[in-house]
């Protein structure tokens, strides 16, 4: 799905300054905390305001955050963050990715990963940079610049990658063994 059909469906349901890149990590930050009620969890704060003939968006919207989310549970490496084109300007994109750590950070909290001392392997590490890349922002326009944003943006989306199956696989562990 485009960036800006995302943003448009965003729009159309809610009444809040919703945007697709921090909507998109949101989603993913929560389902990567709480799988098993993210969606619904995230549906309902989008449109929580929202008038009755929001509706059939919300359905349609619901069922584009399971495409997003059952890409990320696959491990498919075609799972990309939702930002803006690389026909928009490089600041735009940036700020999109700032945008996108920042709802991944909520998202996480939501779902109750509220600390991050404890977690697996490099978990706190990249918490830690995705927390920091919430206030980047892009003063030069150059080809350094974006190669920059290209390395920055494929660090995210791989670390986002690599904390689902890392939190997955610490809620399985600590899920009771029925036998």
């Amino acid at each position: 799905m485009l960036y800006i059909e995302f943003d448009n469906m965003l729009a159309s349901v809610s009444d809040q300054a919703a945007n697709a890149s921090e909507s998109h990590g949101n989603l993913i930050g929560l389902f990567s905390a709480r799988p098993e009620s993210a969606i619904n969890e995230w549906l309902a704060a989008l449109t929580k305001d929202a008038g009755v003939d929001s509706a059939i968006v919300g359905a349609e919207l619901g069922e584009t955050a399971q495409h997003m989310v059952s890409v990320l549970a696959a491990g498919d490496p075609t799972f990309q963050l939702m930002l803006p084109d690389d026909e928009s300007e490089l600041s735009e994109r940036v700020e999109a990715l700032a945008h996108w750590c920042q709802g991944y950070m909520y998202g996480l909290a939501q779902g109750g990963v509220v600390k991050f001392d404890g977690l697996p392997g490099d978990c706190a590490e990249i918490l830690q940079d995705f927390s920091e890349l919430t206030n980047a922002r892009s003063e030069d326009d150059g080809d350094s610049a974006e190669r920059d944003f290209f390395e920055l943006s494929e660090y995210v989306r791989v670390g986002a990658q690599l904390l689902y199956e890392e939190l997955t696989e610490v809620a399985t562990a600590a899920a009771p063994q029925q036998h």
